[in-house]
């Protein structure tokens, strides 16, 4: 990592999710010897990266326009007050106002990003490869003769591989991957690039160490995430009531715009519970207290939660995605096809015994250390930062 550096991060925050725990993770990495300033490209929550340095500087876009130009903020407010909602006005600077062709909010919110580079050395780019600004942040940043590192926050998909892009694409000076996957897709459409492979780690490490990992059979499955349609929790349920039997059951924990549709789902089914949002330093107990994580996800760079399982020893059911196959190869419960290869693990783990189960924890524990730890991630990091 370069010393004596102004960095600059730029990243679509929101409430929650993997991507607000990497961003927290990585600025204040930099923020042991180096200043770094963290922008939302999406809204601005004061809690979202909750362990973030205090002496990081982090708002949003949103958030920056709204305080900086008095017309914009008079009419956002107008409009909040006619049609009230319960986030922050700010969350609405773009109306049909403001994105007029006598205000353009949006060149507004160029200009910003154009100025928050230019008092930068370093720009980190962590998004998806082509989200909301990030071609503008990229070619700016090249003009200004900024070193721009680009931390892949989701899967590559077809869309994001055109030709019009390589030109933006060959000006970053190094892509991050989560898995050999990702780095291989896009190496193979932007020959000569730079990539590198940096997986996830738990901030949480400590604490999920701690756990005691004991022989048990598996009854305790669990999901844990955003309730996103993305996230296939519908499946979950419907292999889970398919499967189940006896003192069987399935914790469901986090918030969503799912969660009146699967509360439907899942009525009628006295062992399936929704457990709520679960705060960060509370994730731990999570895996303390069940015996099976659950991840049919249909598209994940990583995901994090599944290097959390891996550190806490608890066993994990998973749908091919991501990183996944990088971090547990040739693994007997992950799954290919949705519904049917998820019925499959659910009953093939309830077969484990005892001494089968602590053997697969203590393997995950393993493998945490050895290639997702803390100081190996970090060390990882240095490097390319």
């Amino acid at each position: 990592m370069e010393e004596d550096k102004k960095y600059l991060i730029f990243s679509p925050i929101n409430e929650y999710g993997g991507v607000n725990i990497e961003v927290s993770f990585i600025a204040n990495l930099i923020n042991e010897k180096n200043p770094v300033e963290v922008i939302s490209l999406g809204d601005y929550y004061s809690n979202a990266l909750g362990n973030l340095n205090s002496n990081v500087n982090y708002n949003s876009l949103d958030r920056i326009i709204y305080n900086q130009h008095s017309l914009i903020r008079s009419i956002t407010d107008l409009i909040c007050k006619v049609k009230p909602l319960s986030s922050p006005n700010h969350f609405r600077v773009e109306n049909k106002f403001t994105t007029s062709s006598l205000i353009k909010v949006r060149n507004k919110k160029i200009k910003v990003i154009e100025k928050a580079i230019s008092r930068s050395d370093v720009v980190v780019i962590c998004s998806q490869l082509t989200a909301h600004f990030v071609k503008e942040i990229v070619q700016f940043a090249f003009q200004q003769d900024k070193k721009i590192i680009f931390r892949l926050t989701g899967q590559i998909q077809s869309q994001h591989l055109k030709k019009e892009n390589i030109p933006w694409f060959r000006k970053i000076s190094t892509f991050i991957h989560h898995s050999s996957e990702s780095q291989e897709r896009l190496s193979n459409f932007l020959k000569n690039s730079n990539n590198v492979i940096i997986d996830q780690t738990t901030i949480l490490e400590k604490e999920l160490l701690q756990i005691k990992i004991k022989p048990k059979k598996v009854n305790k499955f669990f999901t844990l995430s955003r309730l996103h349609s993305l996230k296939n929790i519908d499946a979950v349920i419907k292999a889970f009531i398919n499967q189940s039997e006896g003192d069987d059951e399935l914790n469901i924990y986090g918030d969503g715009e799912e969660l009146i549709f699967l509360k439907k789902l899942a009525q009628n089914q006295p062992n399936i519970f929704f457990k709520g949002k679960v705060e960060f330093k509370d994730v731990p107990r999570v895996f303390e207290k069940n015996d099976c994580l659950i991840i049919s996800s249909s598209s994940e760079a990583g995901p994090l939660v599944a290097i959390e399982a891996m550190a806490a020893g608890v066993l994990i059911i998973t749908a091919d995605i991501g990183a996944m196959n990088d971090r547990l190869p040739k693994y007997k419960f992950l799954y290919k096809k949705y519904y049917l290869g998820l019925t499959q693990a659910i009953t093939s783990v309830k077969k484990l015994n005892s001494l089968q189960v602590q053997k697969f924890s203590i393997e995950f524990r393993t493998r945490y250390l050895e290639n997702y730890s803390l100081s190996s991630i970090t060390a990882l990091y240095k490097k390319v930062l």
